[in-house]
This record gives structure tokens, C-alpha cells and sequence, in this order.
């Protein structure tokens, strides 16, 4: 299961929106940023940066947890790679 570290702010919601469209079951832990709670010593051990977004996968590789303290840019394009909605995947569909 993927915790999803989330504030509706710009960053978040991409990848909220990535989670969506890949069809992946995720865990929506919010984190208020307008009261500091990304600093709290808790979401600290998770992103040592205390930014949103960040994913804790629970069933990582190995089954090891596995975590992205930010998961921006570069996991939204290779996540998007794999998606079945890449133009790659989708090329001579009929829609």
C-alpha cells in the first residue's frame, strides 16, 4: 500500500492526479502545511527536506518500505512511461 504524504497545493495534486490515472490503491495522509505540520518530527523522518508530496511505499522492493521523500519530477515521467495511457502504449488505438 502506498501512503500519499498530501496538502492540495500545486505539487501534490500532480501526483495525486498520477496516482489516480495509474490506478494504483494509495492511503491519502494529509499533512497541513499552514500549520507547520511538515516540520513535525514525524513527517521529518519520512522527507528530512519537510515538504509535501512524499509516498511511503509499505510493500517496497523486497517488501522492504520503501520512500520517496519528493517524488517530483523525475518519478511523475517514469511513472507516466509505464502508464497505459502513454502515447507510446496508445499509438495506432482507435479511439
Amino acid at each position: 500500500m502506498i501512503r500519499f504524504y498530501f496538502h492540495p497545493t500545486p505539487n501534490p495534486a500532480k501526483v495525486a492526479l498520477l496516482l489516480e490515472e495509474l490506478g494504483l490503491a494509495y492511503e491519502v495522509v494529509p499533512v497541513d502545511t499552514s500549520k507547520g505540520e511538515q516540520h513535525a518530527p514525524a513527517f521529518r523522518a519520512i522527507n528530512p527536506n519537510g515538504k509535501v508530496p512524499a509516498i511511503v511505499d509499505t510493500e517496497g522492493p523486497g517488501g522492504i518500505e520503501a520512500r520517496r521523500p519528493d517524488p517530483l519530477p523525475a518519478d511523475l515521467n517514469v511513472a507516466a512511461d509505464a502508464s497505459p495511457l502513454s502515447p507510446d502504449r496508445t499509438a495506432g488505438a482507435v479511439p
